[in-house]
Order: C-alpha cells, then structure tokens, then sequence
C-alpha cells in the first residue's frame, strides 16, 4: 500500500513540475520530487493511521450505544410487564429505586464533605459506609426482584398461561421480599440519621 502511495504522490509532483510549475526535468529535480513524495507519502500514511483508529473508537462507542439501548429496551419491557401483571410489586420495586438514588444523594454529598474537610475523616467515615451498606443491601434485593421477573417475563412470552401462573405465586414472595427491604432501609436510614444528630 505504501509503495502505490508513493507512486501516486511522485506521479502528482511530476505532473505538478513539468505541467503547472514548467519546471524542465533534471537530477535536481528528480531529488526534490523523490524527497516531495516521500513526504507527501508519511503525511497519507499517518493520516489513513489516524482514521484507522478513530473508525475503529467510533465503530466500538456505536456497538456500546446500541448495546446500551438495547438493554434499555428489553429493561423497559420487563419493568412494564412488572406492572401489568402486579402493579403493587411494581409499586414497591419502584420506591425501592427511588430510596436508592436518594441514598446516593446523601452518599454523594457526604464524599463531597469528606473532601472537604479530609481532616475529619474519621467521623465522616462511619456514616458513609452506613450508607453504602444500605445502598448496597437495597441493590441486591432490588437486582434480586428484577433477575426473577426477567425470568419469568422470558417463560411468560414463552408460554403466557405458565408465567401468568408462576408469576402470581412467585410475584408474592417478591412483593413480601421488596416490603421487607423497605421497612429494613427506613429503620436503618432512621438510625443512621439519629446518630448523626447526636
């Protein structure tokens, strides 16, 4: 490739010489477009580099995008199905998504304190991983709750009578599962916020 690069490149200089700059045709000459083409050669070679590289980062950032908003549609779908088939588990899964991200409202904030006063961080630090601790715990019923409906939204599409039956059962313990992390984070959040105003 490089070889017909360069070919190309003294072909222009030649015709750029002779037709454009009437230059007449001698050693000297001949020296200066070798040297034309060997330069004009680098440049293309370091530019068909540089696009090399970058389709091939773009080429990967548009198969992540796609991927992402493939999971995002197939997560919209199971979350819909969530509350089709039981609205108050779907209730529930949501308070608990929100009692997450208000969790990592305080967990963020909290690190920016920390941040600012890294000399206090000692008495900062309990609190934090109280936070983190039940942010995680949440995360895991809540993933919990969602790899079961996932499920049984494939074996529902599979066979609508079968997952509407095993949901009603399963959507139970879910529901009892989801009210029992609820009522754990809220004792939790109140113990943690009542050792912080001591």
């Amino acid at each position: 490739m490089t070889l017909i690069i360069f070919l190309i490149w003294f072909l222009l200089g030649s015709v750029l010489f002779r037709h454009v700059l009437k230059v007449k045709k001698s050693c000297g000459t001949t020296i200066v477009l070798l040297i034309f083409a060997i330069v004009g050669t680098s440049g293309t070679q370091e530019g068909l580099d540089w696009y090399e590289d970058w389709y091939a980062e773009w080429k990967v950032k548009q198969e992540q995008r796609i991927a992402e908003k493939k999971a995002q549609e197939k997560q919209r779908a199971v979350i819909a199905f969530l509350a089709e088939i039981n609205p108050q588990l779907s209730s529930k899964f949501q308070q608990i998504q929100v009692e997450i991200k208000n969790i990592d409202d305080k967990i963020q904030k909290i690190s920016d304190l920390k941040k600012e006063f890294p000399n206090m961080e000692k008495m900062i630090e309990k609190p934090l991983n109280q936070w983190q601790t039940l942010r995680f715990q949440l995360n895991q019923v809540s993933q919990h709750i969602y790899q079961k409906v996932e499920k049984t939204y494939v074996i529902y599409r599979i066979d609508e009578i079968q997952g509407r039956d095993k949901f009603s059962v399963l959507s139970q313990e879910l529901l009892k599962e989801a009210n029992e992390a609820l009522m754990n984070a809220e004792m939790t959040k109140s113990i943690i916020e009542e050792q912080n105003a001591q």
